[in-house]
């Protein structure tokens, strides 16, 4: 399966264009394969700045929404983004995640946060 974000751009929010810049994005999520398709896939969506600093982060899910928003938002200010990224995300380490004999070793990632460093 392939995440990719295909477009986005600093604006205005149309339902509170007075609350500052906002970062409309699209993203698609394609796949060859029938049995991925029918997987929950959870992403993090973050806009960062030219450092690869995160300024703002929001949770996309396979098969929701294939666009989305940052803001609006003057703190963080949203008009330094200059990119806008795809991360993994897949909070659930399974049912057996404090059984030490069960346990099958995944490690969910952190959750990035404004100010986080890519």
């Amino acid at each position: 399966m392939t995440a990719e974000v295909t477009a986005w751009k600093t604006t205005v929010h149309p339902q509170a264009p007075e609350r500052g810049p906002a970062v409309h994005f699209h993203y698609r999520f394609t796949s060859g394969d029938r049995w991925a398709a029918m997987e929950r896939v959870e992403l993090q969506a973050c806009a960062v700045d030219d450092r690869r600093v995160v300024i703002l982060c929001t949770l996309i899910v396979k098969d929701s929404l294939v666009d989305g928003w940052f803001g609006p938002s003057t703190e963080p200010d949203l008009a330094r983004t200059t990119d806008v990224l795809l991360l993994p995300y897949q909070m659930y380490a399974g049912p057996h995640a404090g059984d030490p004999k069960d346990h099958d070793g995944y490690v969910p990632p952190r959750i990035l946060s404004p100010g986080s460093q890519l």
